[in-house]
């Protein structure tokens, strides 16, 4: 046997996985050198530069994916024997083979495994924690063979190294014997390595998962799911599809279901490109850094460095100010005058030491002079902040590297200085304005989303993203506009500006702007300050978003799309949070107020603060949008020229296949599986027929198509919800044994016979993973009868009551259909249409239900066995799965609010209808009622909802952009109409005729007359308008609609002309009555009103209690007079009777 040349020691690689960041970095210095004197290496030597960088720039390391590459990096040791080597066209013992030649195939091989194997780590690493337990052996199994893997290319590097050194030549000719024992015993011990490094958290899942029959067992039920996820650590609401922080049980079993029957190669083969982007970006960024040097290598900063002596590093604010004085010096000699602050005062700098004073001026150019007004204590911090990356008070060499070579090409150190002193802030404000613009026009471009987009798309825009990205917003302080006054500053941003955006838009078109986590952040930003980034790259990550968008109003995109969108800006806002984190921790180290630091680094962008949507005001230097400047269009423009518009937007943008139609292979099975033209075995063919249910009861009918070849079997398995292949082998006697594998990794196994009489395939089947059973064994049955006549056939009592009868009976049934569907009859068509609806229309109610959606009406249990007979008899299989996808996708189609209903307690899709009486001043809470429940009168929170409330119904997802537009304006509308619906009811009564107040005023100058006027009339139907009654909230000219109208989704009438702009889509104030809106009481005032009276009871109470012991006191004094008196009577008597 063979030794093994894999180290697995437990504590071995433990060492190796916490020296691997510092053993890579060393590792690829000396590859780099080797590949120089043997250039046909650095194929490899480039896949494993990759590979390591990611794996560096990574925070959060996965010790199992740590110990694979550290396999990897002892096979890249070997390497270094080529040192010995000089010549890579040296020939070999045989005199006819080049090292060179020898050994480039090999080369190829292991690069294209490394990348393989970094491909497949990246898939491991960004899945969750429970993603990665479901499905831990899966896993974990390609992970152990990459290691098998990279111990053989090991050891055929040493076996080529030695034959081409003529070193073992008669070993080299010998063949490696127990190859296959060798690589038992790698799997063997890499199981036993994953053992000890699973965390405690790990071990007692996976326990959890085998204890309950495995992992698919676990998903199914309820109380075993909840279980799990309290074990793994992980909060029902991560499973929130939608991030709003409302995850239940149905949402975590959909995403774990569909990680669990995630085909783990193709989410490998799919990840390979974008891995492939990322890691050589990465490469170059972490070589860069390795590359830095120990020295100062700008001129100026060199001088300056050996001047003052410094060594190592230096105090940050000791730099900037010794750099001030450096060209301050200059400055007072050329007297030019500072500039005033753009970002606030900063302390005056302290007089420096005479060594400082002393130090020699540098040489300027007369294009230079107007930068040394910048360089002053004014601008001492934001300088400071540019220099000190990590924050830490310290700036040392690296950084003072860092920041001088960083500058743009062409550019003097004083430029540079005098920009990040004056011109970053205005720059910073520029991309601040313009991502406003962006989100402005994406919030505007929703309402013109194709349909089948539709909940993707508001799902990505109220995304935690979108909403990170608005925060950000409000806290970066905005620069005066008066800062662009001097043109050399402007000219030196805009100069920066667009080489910046140059350089990221080459990186992310490199990437395809597809950002999965911070590790590809730091590969196009490098390790500077992600504050210097954040703006440019969300201004180009959220324009290409908006391209995305333009091209969802007319293409139907794949879900997929939006969520590499929102997993885009989740990747930029982790690198924010991690930058965030250590900020503070060097803040909380200096004892300093954390707070109030990261409220004032770098113009406060850092801070995200929680601000609410209505606190926004605009600033000095806020500018809305350039002039001429255009984002797409909006939703008020004509159809014809937002088609124009979208169209100009190529699709290659696009990073996933648009989805493909519904309709698609559904009815493909014959096509799929052709048929020989000369069956093979009896078996060849079509079949149809039914499997056993673990309750007991049949299932839906199967279509089974078997194709021999010899004794072996192929084909396809179609059920109403899926279409699989099988493969199995007919063996002698007819027994048939085939398999279905479902893409979770789970086995059907199916062993039947075929009983040529009959013509049928009868037997069980049953469910395995890894090999072991999971479930009982359980009939099944297939049939020579054609899919459309099954509806017909017999049951088996039915044929064991009378064959002939039953037989004659299918048969003319039969034939009859067949007659009529090749005829196509009007009777034929509309029964199959009657069908198809009727389970269209149940399949969607009970998924509605199911779901948690509403409106909902649940389905009786007459509609349930119905539904159940259309599935299990009447409708094909490729009918009814073509149906369930048409149910899917019109579920698809609906808008989900993401809002529950308050009385249902069910998810509001389609319409929805909120109370602005029941709301919080914030806007962050209110009363949400779905169609079903529109009279209901829910309470919460301390609100009590009224019927009589005033209310806004919305047809589209209302984000909380347009909360701070739509409700104060919902809030004036409904009072000047409710004044106006008071005076036209008083006028039909003959009332007397009011007298002119304020409230008419304001009614005459909307277009709308007092009591000599018409009463308002619906948009639609033209009728007099009363109580109940819609108004639009949206349109400039107040839009009535009656309930009738409004039920039935009419459209305004022609002669409406104050409707002539209105959109079925915009949000309707509903109007209960006439009476006057009252005065809400707002949850801070009744707050404070609680506090109030509990402030009064209190002292109430006091003063009862000291009443009561003052009245103590006196009953205590009287009581004691009382008995002296009666002391006093009894003596008396006493003396009266002794007389």
């Amino acid at each position: 046997m063979v030794a093994s040349t894999v180290n697995l020691d437990p504590k071995a690689i433990e060492s190796n996985i916490s020296r691997f960041a510092e053993t890579s970095k060393a590792l690829m210095k000396g590859l780099d050198v080797l590949g120089q004197l043997h250039p046909f290496i650095n194929i490899a030597v480039l896949a494993f530069k990759g590979v390591a960088a990611l794996e560096i720039a990574r925070r959060d390391n996965n010790k199992k994916v740590l110990a694979i590459k550290s396999q990897m990096q002892d096979m890249m040791v070997v390497l270094f024997q080529l040192r010995e080597i000089h010549d890579p066209e040296e020939l070999g013992p045989d005199d006819e083979t080049t090292l060179k030649d020898r050994m480039a195939g090999l080369m190829e091989t292991i690069a294209t495994d490394i990348e393989r194997c970094g491909n497949t780590c990246d898939v491991y690493t960004k899945k969750g924690f429970l993603a990665k337990a479901l499905k831990s052996k899966i896993y974990e199994d390609r992970l152990a063979k990459y290691v098998q893997m990279f111990d053989e290319h090991k050891r055929e590097l040493q076996f080529r190294l030695q034959v081409h050194t003529a070193r073992t030549v008669d070993h080299a000719k010998k063949k490696l014997d127990g190859q296959e024992a060798h690589l038992k015993l790698i799997l063997q011990k890499m199981e036993e390595l994953f053992r000890k490094l699973d965390t405690p958290r790990e071990r007692e899942v996976l326990t959890f998962i085998k204890d309950n029959r495995g992992a698919q067992a676990c998903l199914d039920n309820d109380a075993t799911l909840s279980k799990l996820i309290s074990k793994s650590g992980e909060s029902i609401t991560s499973f929130d599809p939608t991030n709003s922080g409302k995850g239940d049980l149905a949402s975590a079993r959909k995403l774990l279901s569909a990680e669990l029957v995630e085909d783990v190669t193709a989410a490998v083969n799919k990840n390979f490109d974008n891995f492939s982007r990322k890691s050589k970006q990465l490469a170059d960024t972490i070589l860069a850094a390795i590359s830095d040097g120990a020295k100062i290598r700008d001129k100026d900063l060199q001088t300056l460095w050996n001047d003052q002596g410094w060594k190592g590093s230096v105090k940050a604010r000791t730099f900037v100010l010794s750099l001030n004085d450096y060209y301050e010096n200059f400055r007072m000699n050329k007297d030019i005058p500072a500039t005033e602050s753009v970002v606030g005062s900063a302390p005056p700098s302290p007089i420096l030491s005479p060594t400082s004073l002393e130090a020699p001026r540098p040489a300027l150019s007369e294009d230079d002079r107007w930068a040394l007004s910048y360089i002053n204590a004014v601008h001492l911090q934001p300088i400071l902040e540019a220099v000190d990356d990590d924050g830490s008070g310290f700036v040392s060499v690296t950084e003072a590297n860092n920041f001088a070579l960083k500058r743009p090409k062409g550019w003097s150190l004083l430029q540079w200085v005098a920009f990040w002193a004056a011109g970053w802030h205005p720059t910073v404000t520029w991309y601040k304005n313009r991502i406003y613009n962006i989100l402005y026009s994406m919030n505007s471009l929703l309402k013109l989303i194709h349909p089948a987009n539709a909940q993707f798309a508001d799902k990505y825009f109220a995304g935690p993203g979108i909403r990170r990205v608005e925060r950000l917003l409000r806290s970066a302080q905005s620069a005066p506009s008066k800062v662009f006054n001097d043109e050399h500053l402007k000219h030196i941003a805009e100069e920066f500006r667009t080489r910046e955006e140059d350089k990221l838009e080459t990186k992310l078109e490199g990437l395809l702007y597809e950002l999965d986590d911070s590790a590809t952040i730091r590969g196009i930003t490098g390790h500077r300050r992600i504050e210097r980034y954040i703006f440019p790259l969300l201004y180009l990550l959220l324009g290409c978003h908006l391209d995305i968008l333009q091209i969802a109003c007319i293409h139907v995109l794949d879900e997929a799309e939006f969520n590499a969108m929102k997993s885009a800006l989740s990747a930029v806002f982790a690198a924010v949070e991690e930058r965030i984190n250590s900020l503070e921790a060097v803040f909380k180290s200096k004892s300093l107020d954390v707070k109030d630091r990261i409220g004032h680094f770098a113009f406060g962008m850092v801070y995200i603060s929680n601000n609410t949507i209505i606190d926004f005001t605009e600033e000095d230097g806020y500018e809305w949008e350039d002039e001429g400047e255009h984002l797409g269009p909006d939703s008020d423009d004509e159809k014809e020229e937002q088609k124009t518009a979208f169209n100009r937007v190529p699709v290659e943008i696009l990073r996933h296949e648009p989805p493909p139609d519904i309709c698609r292979g559904v009815y493909d099975l014959e096509k799929r599986y052709t048929l020989p033209e000369t069956p093979m075995s009896e078996v060849d063919g079509f079949w149809i027929g039914r499997s056993m249910l673990p309750t007991g009861l049949w299932g839906a009918v199967e279509s089974l198509v078997l194709i021999a070849n010899g004794n072996l079997l192929t084909g396809g398995l179609e059920y109403w919800y899926s279409l699989d292949n099988v493969t199995g082998i007919l063996e002698e006697g007819g027994n048939v044994v085939f398999s279905q594998w479902a893409p979770s990794g789970t086995e059907i196994v199916c062993t039947g016979q075929y009983d040529p009489d009959t013509l049928t395939i009868k037997g069980t089947y049953q469910k395995k993973i890894n090999g072991q059973p999971v479930d009982g064994v359980y009939a099944f049955s297939y049939h020579r009868t054609p899919a459309y006549a099954w509806r017909f056939r017999y049951n088996d009592s039915e044929l064991a009551e009378n064959p002939a009868r039953a037989r004659w009976r299918f048969a003319i049934n039969a034939i009859l259909d067949e007659v009529q569907r090749a005829g196509k009859s009007r009777s034929y068509v509309i029964k199959c249409f009657q069908e198809a609806k009727r389970w269209v229309e149940l399949v969607k109610r009970d998924r509605t239900f199911n779901r948690n959606l509403s409106p909902a009406t649940p389905l009786t249990s007459e509609e349930s066995k119905e539904m159940q007979h259309l599935k299990d008899t009447v409708l094909r299989p490729c009918d009814a799965r073509f149906f369930s996808l048409v149910v899917d996708f019109e579920l698809q189609k609906m808008v989900i609010h993401e809002r529950s209903c308050d009385e249902c307690k069910r998810l509001i899709h389609g319409i929805r209808q909120f109370c602005i009486q029941c709301m919080d001043d914030g806007f962050s809470d209110w009363i949400d009622l779905c169609t079903n429940c529109l009279d209901k009168t829910p309470q919460r929170n301390g609100f009590t909802h009224l019927s009589s409330h005033l209310q806004v119904k919305v047809y589209v997802r209302l984000h909380d952009g347009e909360m701070a537009c739509v409700v104060p304006v919902a809030k004036d509308v409904a009072e000047r109409v409710k004044k106006w619906l008071r005076l036209t009811a008083s006028t039909r009564d003959e009332a007397p005729k009011p007298a002119d107040s304020p409230a008419d005023d304001a009614l005459k100058t909307n277009g709308q007359a007092t009591n000599d006027s018409k009463p308002p009339m619906c948009a639609c139907c033209r009728e007099p308008i009363s109580p109940p009654c819609f108004v639009c909230a949206r349109c400039n000219d107040d839009v009535y609609i009656c309930m009738s109208c409004d039920a039935k989704r009419l459209l305004p009438h022609s002669e409406a002309s104050e409707a002539k702009y209105h959109k079925l889509w915009e949000p309707l104030i509903y109007i209960h009555n006439i009476d006057p809106i009252p005065d809400v009481i707002s949850k801070d005032t009744q707050m404070e009103m609680i506090s109030s009276l509990d402030t009064r009871m209190t002292n109430l109470d006091s003063r009862i209690e000291a009443l009561e012991q003052k009245l103590e006191n006196r009953f205590q004094v009287l009581e004691g007079i009382l008995r002296g008196f009666g002391e006093k009577l009894v003596a008396a008597e006493n003396v009266a009777s002794t007389l």
